[in-house]
């Protein structure tokens, strides 16, 4: 048995997470020196007899201590913090602590940590990464919804909650898309979400909501074996550029008209010297052709024509 101990004591001296054993006062009385040195630097002299807040984070101390004595009562509890390396900068650890009693029967407590500093620092990465996306995300002044292929919304911006006037992303996520634009309980016939997951493309159209023309479209997320896991569904107001796009179309008929109807010929001719376009007058000079037939013809074999018609 002498020989089991002084094996299991080999075991913990060499493995690589930190092994250390604290009185109620929440003072070391025993660590794995090796790995203590190795990992964060300190010897048995320099830990054995202080107290573990001494080398905690301040922003992490009250907590650590808190769950730690809770853990005193409860039994085996995870515990992330910093830790000060011997050389002043910061490691983050995970510690897993457990009560038991000496051969005195004083209760300690025995921790089991590993260093996370590089899983913490990926975490954050993706944390601010996240934070980034959520801020584009929500910048958009489109309403935008991620859906996946049953057309139930896990995603929107706060441009959704606008238009469709709620006040959280609960109120919206769960719903399906045509429950939540077109108050149905099925998709809509023109719906661009059920042409996508059959096309694998984006596709979209036009609908009316409220009173504003908007188009819904539909662009497929892929999952990393290139599989169609969902959709990202957004909403354009077009009200605007349709109605700048009629006033356009009725001041260019209304130019037409005006051009087309003066009594004196008007030719519009490019940098070459081709008619691109007339009005109607042309035909007092040939009557025997239209104005179509002169488009497309340099000036002066308009003026030819005109002398042998003259001619005839």
């Amino acid at each position: 048995m002498h020989n089991m101990g002084e094996e299991y004591g080999i075991i913990v001296e060499n493995i690589n997470d930190l092994v250390s054993v604290v009185n109620l006062d929440l003072e070391f009385e025993y660590i794995n020196e090796i790995t203590h040195k190795n990992l964060i630097g300190y010897s048995s002299v320099e830990l054995l007899g202080k107290k573990v807040s001494n080398f905690i984070h301040t922003d992490d101390r009250e907590n650590f201590l808190s769950i730690f004595n809770n853990s005193i009562d409860i039994g085996i509890k995870f515990i992330e913090a910093r830790i000060r390396h011997h050389d002043g900068h910061y490691l983050w650890i995970e510690t897993n602590s457990k009560p038991f009693k000496d051969k005195h029967g004083k209760l300690k407590v025995i921790a089991i940590s590993r260093v996370i500093t590089e899983r913490k620092n990926a975490e954050e990465k993706i944390k601010l990464k996240s934070r980034q996306w959520k801020t584009t995300f929500d910048a958009l002044k489109e309403p935008i919804f991620i859906l996946d292929l049953n057309q139930k919304i896990i995603q929107c911006n706060q441009a959704t909650l606008k238009m469709f006037k709620k006040s959280s992303p609960d109120e919206i996520i769960g719903q399906s898309c045509y429950e939540l634009v077109h108050c149905r309980s099925q998709p809509v016939d023109w719906c661009p979400v059920m042409r996508m997951i059959k096309t694998n493309r984006r596709e979209s159209s036009f609908n009316q909501i409220d009173d504003k023309l908007v188009e819904v479209s539909a662009d497929p997320i892929y999952d990393e074996n290139n599989r169609l896991i969902g959709a990202v569904h957004l909403i354009t107001d077009v009200t605007l550029k349709q109605l700048t796009e009629q006033k356009l179309k009725e001041s260019e008929e209304k130019y037409h008209s005006l051009f087309d109807s003066f009594p004196h010929f008007i030719g519009i001719i490019d940098m070459k010297g081709i008619l691109i376009d007339c009005n109607s007058a042309i035909n007092k000079f040939i009557s025997m052709h239209k104005k179509e037939d002169f488009i497309g013809l340099s000036f002066i074999q308009i003026l030819s024509i005109i002398d042998k018609n003259k001619q005839n």
